[in-house]
């Protein structure tokens, strides 16, 4: 027979003697031993191992875009392309915080490579676009972002781009008169489409507080419908004003160049007015301007982008 303290309850009671204790002792220490912790510990690298991985995939995958297989890169570029993380890695990377990643995202735009010397090149501005989307996906509500990206990419040669990022700030912020306010001026400046530039309008005076603000945006829609409204005027305003505010002295460098873009613009309008006052006829080709000694030459856009002279209108040329 076996011994029969084997098939004995380990139970302690009040009155148990030291030796009692002494023998149940071994078997509480053994089932009452910690949970291991070692696989979470380990866990922990890994996990890191894998969003370092992710980053230098996306990064790889952005360099790859930039030069492809057989490319060979030139050893001197004016300007260097940069990558933009997806939206949703970047949300990762900020701890899940979309709006800490929008954050980030505009102030890395506003803030890295915008030397004199290489602000307004192609790879420049296709990385401003990017960034820019990026940051405003991220948070349509950004005024920062919102506001500069119009600044720089609605009236910089990224009409299409600057709009879409208007869009997506007059969604979100549905208390603030200034995102449909800008969104008109650019249907109706730069893509001409008179009807949406009057909806967008009319939904910025939906939102003014100020009686007098919302007539001055229905009437702007009304000639922005009839394109009889020149908005280069207001336009120039929301720009001069933008620098006024800027207290970086690289984007107050930009901004300047887009305002003597559209002064450019302004000069041409209204040599265009002065010469059809003159002669009674509408302006047929922009060379008559010269002829008729309204202009000594045509005005040079800073950005290199040009002016276009089409429907009897001028307007700035884009890029896309």
């Amino acid at each position: 027979m076996g011994d029969p303290g084997r098939h004995r309850p380990a139970v302690c009671t009040g009155d148990a003697g030291a030796g009692t204790v002494a023998a149940v002792a071994p078997a509480f220490r053994l089932t009452s031993r910690k949970p291991d912790m070692s696989g979470h510990r380990h866990a922990l690298p890994r996990i890191f191992l894998l969003l370092l991985a992710l980053v230098l995939i996306a990064a790889f995958w952005g360099l790859q875009k930039r030069f492809p297989p057989g490319f060979h890169r030139p050893q001197q570029v004016e300007a260097q392309d940069r990558v933009v993380l997806p939206p949703a890695l970047q949300v990762v990377l900020s701890g899940g915080d979309r709006y800490l990643a929008a954050n980030i995202e505009t102030f890395r735009v506003m803030s890295a490579g915008l030397d004199d010397a290489a602000a307004d090149t192609t790879a420049e501005g296709a990385y401003r676009v990017r960034a820019y989307d990026a940051a405003t996906r991220l948070n349509p509500c950004h005024e920062d972002a919102f506001s500069t990206a119009n600044a720089l990419l609605t009236w910089g040669g990224a009409p299409v781009q600057g709009i879409g990022i208007l869009r997506r700030a007059t969604a979100c912020r549905g208390w603030d008169a200034f995102p449909p306010f800008y969104l008109g001026l650019a249907l109706g400046g730069m893509l001409k489409d008179g009807p949406a530039a009057r909806a967008a309008l009319e939904q910025a005076a939906e939102r003014t507080r100020s009686p007098e603000q919302a007539a001055s945006f229905r009437r702007i829609g009304l000639m922005q419908q009839a394109g009889t409204f020149r908005g280069t005027d207001a336009a120039l305003a929301f720009l001069r004003h933008e620098h006024e505010l800027s207290t970086d002295e690289r984007l107050r460098t930009m901004l300047v160049r887009r305002i003597e873009r559209l002064e450019g613009l302004k000069i041409l309008e209204d040599a265009q007015t002065a010469f059809e006052q003159q002669h009674g006829n509408p302006l047929q080709n922009p060379g008559e301007l010269i002829e008729a000694g309204l202009l000594e030459d045509f005005p040079r856009d800073p950005l290199g982008i040009g002016y276009v002279f089409s429907d009897g209108r001028f307007s700035l040329k884009s890029n896309d």
